[in-house]
């Protein structure tokens, strides 16, 4: 007897840093290196929050990893603050932004679905599958 389960319901959330940054890239419409630059321009913080929110958000990873990862991707400097201040800037600006609340679940939809989906196969007969491939 053969099954096939969806490997993604035994993972949990195994988004990891690299997808969270990816789907943001196509999102935003804008390059990530302009986006990790120094600058308080709003445009620039707002998609700087988002990528924060979401990864924290959609991640297992701590505030620490993710400062490490934008410092070593970009050499660009937060801290443990500046994450915790964009999640609540972000969740904030989606009780009063429609379009920005679109933006930010638009992502978060995006994240969720686009994990590749692997099969788990469970058999019953390992000689009966292997006469399959056979």
């Amino acid at each position: 007897m053969i099954y096939f389960e969806n490997i993604d319901s035994l993972k949990g959330s195994n988004n990891s840093l690299d997808d969270v940054l990816k789907v943001c890239s196509m999102d935003f419409s804008i390059n990530l290196e302009d986006i990790f630059v120094k600058s308080r321009k709003r445009e620039l913080v707002n998609y700087r929050q988002v990528f924060y929110y979401v990864a924290k958000k959609n991640t297992r990873a701590s505030y620490e990893r993710i400062i490490f990862f934008i410092n070593d991707r970009f050499k660009f400097k937060q801290d443990h603050s500046t994450l915790v201040h964009s999640r609540k800037q972000v969740e904030d600006l989606k009780s009063v932004d429609k379009g920005f609340k679109r933006l930010v679940d638009n992502i978060n939809y995006k994240i969720n679905t686009s994990q590749t989906i692997g099969l788990h196969l469970v058999v019953s007969d390992v000689k009966l599958l292997e006469s399959c491939i056979n």
